[in-house]
């Protein structure tokens, strides 16, 4: 666990949505495996580049599929594809929420943090989640793809989050599952801890976290350790 230097008490934790609240991100990778065969793409999985757009927006995603499959691929059409499958699947199986995301919600909200949203992911869907799993009311701050220029790994999502909760990045703590996620919050200033979903993180990503977890529930012990660490400090004038 690397505390980033100097350690600041915790005041509000800032959660990823997809692959780390949801286990949204499989449905997704399905989605875009049946839209490559519905485009003609029989000969490529196209589901495998989730692996290299995890966390990204709209238009990054755009541009990592021009780029990979030409200015001629039909990215318009594939998002309606992709968004006909993914919910297919989701009204057939559901979306599934993770391990230890009830409890940890619960004890943050018990301990009186402020908590937060921040993902790439549209308002309208984000907000769907929330209200189906139940856990709207938990969230102080929203922050979604389409509300801010620059979508993750840029900091701007990590930074609005953070404006909106009053609080600076240095005392917030972001919960991420992707590379792109955990770049974004660590350049918005703020410790990450990593719930891996679909990626294991690199040495160069594992090196940027304050710590990495198995499931959202691990997360409890850390902020109990970070307060008490916090606390014990000797207050100087």
């Amino acid at each position: 666990m690397d505390d980033g230097g100097e350690s600041h008490m915790t005041e509000a934790v800032i959660f990823d949505m997809d692959g780390l609240m949801f286990d949204s991100e499989r449905l997704v990778q399905l989605s875009w495996t049946l839209s490559g065969r519905a485009l003609g793409y029989e000969e490529e999985d196209l589901g495998q580049n989730i692996y290299h757009t995890l966390g990204m927006g709209v238009a990054s995603r755009r541009a990592y599929f021009l780029e990979h499959y030409g200015e001629a691929f039909p990215f318009d059409t594939f998002r309606q594809y992709t968004k006909r499958f993914f919910w297919e699947k989701a009204e057939e199986e559901g979306i599934g929420v993770k391990p230890g995301l009830y409890e940890l919600l619960t004890y943050l909200k018990e301990n009186g943090y402020k908590i937060g949203m921040a993902t790439s992911s549209s308002y309208d869907y984000a907000v769907g989640n929330l209200e189906r799993a139940g856990i709207r009311g938990y969230f102080d701050a929203i922050v979604c793809g389409n509300m801010i220029e620059k979508t993750k790994p840029a900091p701007d999502i990590y930074q609005k989050a953070a404006g909106m909760l009053m609080e600076p990045p240095s005392c917030c703590l972001a919960l991420e599952d992707a590379p792109n996620g955990v770049l974004s919050a660590v350049r918005a200033g703020m410790p990450v801890v990593m719930i891996p979903d679909l990626l294991e993180p690199k040495p160069e990503i594992e090196r940027l976290l304050y710590a990495r977890c198995g499931s959202l529930s691990e997360v409890i012990p850390l902020l109990e350790e970070k307060r008490c660490s916090a606390e014990a400090r000797p207050v100087t004038y």
